[in-house]
């Protein structure tokens, strides 16, 4: 079910009445990426294995890393470590 669809339902809803729902909307959502990227991972083993057996060419990237890829890690090692030891000071920490 798409987010419009879904959040067409509720539009005549209380406020009150959204945020007691809001637990199901999320879980509906949830579950809902599961299935997609669960059928998307089966769908692209079964064609990397039939495009291996045959010689031919298939998608390498997964649809999740598609969806929302991965942040590139910029910084430096002395740099996290400098942030982390600073965040720690912060805190209190040694």
């Amino acid at each position: 079910m798409t987010e419009a669809l879904l959040f067409s339902q509720y539009k005549k809803m209380s406020c009150r009445g959204l945020i007691l729902a809001l637990p199901m909307i999320i879980k509906r959502q949830d579950e809902g990426l599961a299935l997609r990227l669960y059928v998307t991972d089966c769908l692209q083993t079964i064609t990397e294995n039939t495009a291996k057996k045959i010689g031919g060419k298939y998608v390498k990237m997964r649809y999740a890393d598609i969806i929302k890829p991965q942040k590139v890690e910029t910084r430096t090692a002395e740099q996290i470590i400098s942030e982390m030891q600073e965040k720690m000071n912060k805190m209190g920490g040694d």
